[in-house]
């Protein structure tokens, strides 16, 4: 099961400040915070320079995946989650993969 973040305290200090934004805003709004939360940074300086606007979109709204889909077991009634990444406005082009 995962841990969720349940007050600012508990952020850790690296997030990307998007992300930790969006989760301020839900503890101020007291939204769900049962979330498995995704941030898509660059991982060397390249990536960092180069990747310049991410969006992401869930089918519940959120930077990740609810909650309530983990444990995901495979079994019968269960759901799997979706979320979309759209990578935009990127400096140039590149031929690298994602992992």
């Amino acid at each position: 099961m995962p841990e969720y973040y349940r007050k600012v305290s508990d952020l850790p200090l690296d997030m990307p400040t998007s992300l930790r934004q969006h989760i301020i805003e839900r503890i101020e709004n007291h939204e769900s915070l049962e979330v498995v939360w995704v941030s898509c940074e660059g991982e060397s300086t390249d990536d960092k320079r180069n990747l310049v606007s991410v969006k992401f979109e869930s089918s519940e709204g959120v930077f990740g995946f609810p909650g309530h889909y983990f444990p995901f077991n495979n079994t019968r009634g269960d759901q799997q989650p979706l979320v979309a990444i759209q990578f935009s406005s990127n400096t140039r082009k590149s031929n690298n993969f994602f992992k």
